[in-house]
């Protein structure tokens, strides 16, 4: 992490809620800081040499089987969950 650089992160959801409030989060951030004379850099790497938000994203891919476990499709082995 670089100097004056923080993370925040948000409570695992379902995908299309959290794009909303991770959208919702950084119009916030922006907001916040304009108010207060500053400026807010989301980007991941805005300028050469210096860093951004280091923002990235965690995602996994699961279904619901029929008995209400979950099958993760990046599973190797059936037993994998």
């Amino acid at each position: 992490m670089a100097l004056n650089q923080y993370e925040l992160a948000s409570v695992c959801e379902e995908a299309g809620r959290s794009i909303d409030q991770n959208m919702i989060l950084m119009e916030l951030i922006k907001e916040a800081f304009d108010r207060n004379g500053m400026t807010a850099l989301l980007h991941e790497k805005p300028f050469k040499h210096i860093n951004g938000s280091g923002k990235h994203v965690n995602w996994s891919l699961n279904y619901v089987r029929e008995n209400g476990s979950l099958k993760n499709l990046f599973a190797t082995e059936e037993g994998d969950s």
